[in-house]
């Protein structure tokens, strides 16, 4: 469940941090929203614009701020979602939902591309950032949440963000999941050698 292969790079998506129902997330990530209500609507609307049924999203974590209602929204997305546990999911209640593909607290995944090592590229997804990871000297991709673009703004966290590494929290994506594509596009935009450790 922890390592999954796909085969169609242009269907693959990933989102993180939409804290469904959460009033003060409006505030801290100064979202452009005026109620819960509307940041709800607006956060199904543009997923479903960027993603089809037929899709495959990995989440990262953090989906719902009342437990109760958290069904209601994810019956509202399109794709096939992956949920990896966020530090405000339990357990018990992602495990109630009915309609999620898998659960997991982390995934390696194998994307199929042609340019990359071997053919596939390989990716790593938890939900809080990581300093080292599997396959990282290799050209492995970590993607991780929680951080909501804050450590983007820490000038003493720009050397983290200059390597294979990207935050998937929503207000960093224009409150949309971000593709592949676009994933690798960013990473080698920011990307430049640095040596943190003896693999590399």
């Amino acid at each position: 469940m922890g390592i999954m292969r796909i085969e169609n790079k242009n269907k693959l998506f990933f989102a993180s941090d939409y804290h469904f129902c959460h009033a003060n997330v409006i505030k801290y990530d100064e979202r452009p929203f005026s109620s819960v209500d509307e940041m709800n609507d607006e956060l199904v609307r543009r997923w479903n614009n960027k993603v089809s049924d037929d899709d495959i999203v990995m989440y990262l974590g953090d989906f719902c701020f009342n437990p109760h209602r958290a069904q209601e929204f994810l019956d509202k997305l399109n794709g096939q979602i992956h949920f990896i546990l966020g530090n405000h999911d339990r357990l018990k209640d992602i495990l109630r939902l009915k309609g999620l593909a898998s659960v997991s607290d982390k995934k390696d995944i194998y994307v199929k591309d042609d340019n990359a090592q071997r053919g596939y590229q390989h990716m790593v997804l938890f939900h809080y950032a990581i300093l080292q990871w599997e396959k990282s000297h290799h050209g492995s991709i970590h993607i991780h949440g929680h951080s909501h673009q804050s450590m983007y703004k820490n000038p003493e966290m720009a050397w983290y963000y200059k390597r294979r590494v990207l935050d998937a929290g929503c207000n960093g994506w224009n409150y949309e999941p971000f593709s592949y594509n676009e994933a690798l596009d960013r990473v080698k935009n920011n990307l430049v050698s640095v040596n943190i450790d003896h693999h590399v």
